[in-house]
């Protein structure tokens, strides 16, 4: 908690940023650039099948506009993330919901994983006998849900570079991004997320 309190801080735009926090020994990470490529392509050919990856897409494009991701112009040989996609049903509409789950488990023979190199964190999340205890001390309560939670809070510059994972841009040629907000799949996020409010 300690390494999260010294290094959490509000921006002038009022999002929170936070660093990741990295284990005292953590390994140097391995190129694992021709991993993500194919994962990519099997990713791919597994969305064009269920006829889902223009809805994936649409995600990517919606990240980029709103600075959820940032395209990195010279992409180099080093660590990336896997990714895939989340397909869920909205029972109240019918529609089905996709988004990006990021693999930061993925290893390489004998070298440790983004999530290997990291703490968890102290699990925030109150016991659900708690909150039921205190929703009855009142004549009301309330409870409220943020918007795509993980993407409100901002990733420190110097770590971007270990979240970059490969997609496509508009004209369908493979670019590296890396995440400006919480990914999906990172070991941290929870605590990163549940700490930053």
């Amino acid at each position: 908690m300690s390494h999260f309190l010294e290094n959490v801080r509000q921006k002038e735009d009022g999002r929170y940023e936070v660093h990741m926090p990295w284990k005292v020994d953590w390994a140097f990470l391995t190129d694992n650039y021709e991993l993500c490529l194919k994962r990519l392509e099997s990713t791919t050919r597994k969305l064009e099948k269920i006829g889902f990856r223009e809805k994936y897409h649409e995600v990517f494009r919606e990240w980029l506009a709103e600075g959820v991701i940032e395209e990195i112009q010279l992409p180099v040989r080093t660590h990336y993330l896997p990714h895939r996609p989340v397909i869920k049903e909205t029972p109240a509409t019918s529609s089905m919901k996709i988004r990006p789950v990021f693999d930061a488990s993925a290893k390489i023979n004998n070298h440790p994983s983004l999530n290997d190199c990291l703490k968890t964190g102290n699990n925030l999340i109150e016991s659900v006998p708690a909150i039921l205890a205190r929703f009855r001390l009142k004549l009301i309560g309330v409870i409220s849900d943020i918007r795509r939670d993980f993407l409100q809070i901002s990733l420190h510059e110097k770590d971007r570079d270990f979240v970059r994972f490969f997609w496509y841009d508009n004209e369908g040629n493979i670019r590296t991004y890396r995440h400006a907000r919480l990914a999906f799949g990172v070991t941290s996020s929870p605590f990163l997320l549940m700490g930053g409010y």
